[in-house]
């Protein structure tokens, strides 16, 4: 078993909960909230950052066969100046495990609710933190639960 189902183990009774939304199809949050994907800006992305509002759930994922792997850095922008919340790696290689963090593992992760969000999603070379030329990509998105929230900011 992989260090992320180790983690998601951990939480209080998620795996079986991962199962159920295995089996049925469903995503990882509410079909009401709002979801976003930025993908790194290389020519053939080779990764990818999703954003669910609903439990503020950040996934990291490697989408390609590239010997690189990918990181994320999530600022949270409504304040001034910018506040840096967090960033991790993901070393799970092409098509691993995703890496998640979510509003239950507490501060930093816990994103404010209705604020700017802002995200930097890049490849960098296996094992170091040497980014790759050109793969660097940005999005701002807003924190909000409801259907209508949608936006960028």
């Amino acid at each position: 078993m992989g260090s992320n189902m180790v983690q998601w183990s951990r939480r209080g009774g998620l795996v079986a909960g991962a199962v159920a939304l295995a089996i049925l199809g469903a995503g990882p949050a509410s079909a009401a909230s709002p979801h976003y994907t930025l993908h790194t800006s290389d020519a053939n992305p080779g990764g990818a950052v999703e954003f669910f509002t609903d439990g503020d759930m950040v996934r990291l994922t490697d989408v390609q066969a590239d010997g690189k792997d990918v990181q994320v850095d999530v600022w949270d922008v409504t304040p001034e100046p910018d506040v840096y919340k967090f960033g991790f790696y993901n070393r799970n290689g092409d098509r691993g495990q995703p890496v998640v963090s979510d509003a239950g593992m507490g501060a930093p992760y816990d994103l404010a609710e209705g604020h700017c969000i802002k995200f930097r999603v890049r490849l960098v070379n296996d094992g170091s933190s040497t980014v790759v030329s050109g793969s660097t990509n940005w999005g701002r998105f807003r924190n909000t639960n409801t259907a209508d929230g949608y936006g960028t900011c």
